[in-house]
């Protein structure tokens, strides 16, 4: 536990760590001051405060060698103000292991927890657990008038990364003139602006991107489509020129073997008729099979080509027809950003131009 150390004469009991209950103090403080919990861990990253996975292999009390990020987050910094063990309380029952399911286990509610009160030294003294409870009330009057709010969900989830660190976006709002908008921002630049440039952008921003992006590919394959059979655009023509070319090889092939398996045959009934030697035989059969086997190869091959090539036909029209028909959508929704959308990633707007790059790659 990030604050405690075990007692070396009693294993059950905790004592304070000076260091670190000194940091879980101050994040107390900073809270019950009115200061939110990304900011407070945007203030320890840039202090360079290890957090409490860090502090633990940094005193030999890790127990595991995971990878896990050195950095102080938002969800950290609400789980230590919202941990009873701070106030000297012992907290058990938490989680339930199902009967037979050893791999899983089930939260159990807060007010079914046992709770030994006094059971180890507070490291928050009741003045600043009333001043942080204070805080809170404040806090989630606010948060109520918040709620109320008629703010729609947003429409991207884990396909808008961070072209810079790789991070999935995180969601959030910004007030506007116009009322409360969705906006998505790199958490690795909100924790601590040194280890990564950064990405922020407005959904509705992200959302005209793509459409303006779909449009264009709906153009190119207006201007350039013609037609054959079905509408393809110019580079499936190629294609099914190419299909046809290798069909047609594929076809006279067939046929050389054919004649080569007339010739064997023939080979046969001569051998039988005209008293042809043993070793002529063998001679002219064995040519016969080494060109047999290898047009059978080169059937195998183009075969093979022309398979790959029906298969870029037929994805190339399924490519065509989605884009076509989602050339048509005036917006986005999660079902469609699902079905059109591999991954996304939003680069630092420039500041000077007011150009901000983004990387689409399609499912199609």
């Amino acid at each position: 536990m990030y604050g405690y150390r075990p007692d070396p004469d009693d294993i059950n009991c905790f004592i304070i760590d000076p260091v670190a209950a000194s940091v879980v103090r101050r994040i107390w403080e900073m809270h019950a001051g009115g200061i939110g919990a990304p900011t407070i861990a945007r203030t320890l990253n840039e202090e360079g405060i290890p957090n409490p996975t860090s502090y633990a292999k940094l005193t030999g009390y890790s127990w595991h060698n995971r990878p896990s990020s050195s950095l102080w987050s938002a969800g950290c910094i609400y789980s230590i103000l919202h941990n009873e063990t701070y106030l000297g309380t012992l907290c058990q029952g938490r989680q339930l292991t199902p009967e037979g399911q050893f791999h899983s286990k089930k939260n159990i509610p807060k007010d079914q927890w046992v709770r030994t009160v006094g059971h180890h030294p507070a490291i928050i003294d009741d003045e600043l657990l009333r001043r942080e409870l204070k805080a809170r009330k404040e806090a989630g009057a606010h948060n109520l008038h918040e709620q109320k709010k008629n703010f729609p969900p947003g429409i991207f989830g884990k396909e808008v990364r961070c072209a810079s660190c790789g991070k999935i976006l995180t969601k959030g709002k910004t007030l506007r003139k116009t009322g409360y908008e969705r906006t998505l921002f790199c958490p690795t630049r909100k924790k601590s602006p040194s280890h990564c440039k950064g990405a922020f952008i407005s959904e509705k921003h992200l959302e005209s991107a793509i459409l303006h992006e779909l449009k264009n590919l709906a153009d190119r394959y207006s201007d350039d489509r013609v037609q054959i059979g079905i509408c393809q655009d110019a580079q499936s023509a190629d294609l099914i020129q190419e299909r046809n070319r290798l069909k047609t090889a594929v076809e006279l092939i067939e046929k050389e073997i054919t004649a080569y398996e007339q010739r064997s045959r023939d080979l046969y009934l001569k051998r039988a008729t005209d008293g042809m030697s043993i070793d002529d035989f063998n001679s002219a059969l064995s040519r016969i099979r080494n060109d047999v086997d290898k047009l059978r190869l080169k059937s195998k091959r183009a075969s093979s080509e022309l398979l790959h090539l029906n298969e870029s036909i037929a994805a190339e029209s399924i490519r065509m027809e989605t884009v076509l028909k989602a050339a048509d959508f005036n917006h986005l929704d999660k079902t469609k950003v699902s079905m059109l959308i591999e991954s996304v990633y939003v680069h630092k707007r420039d500041p000077k131009s007011g150009t901000q790059a983004i990387d689409i790659t399609w499912k199609f």
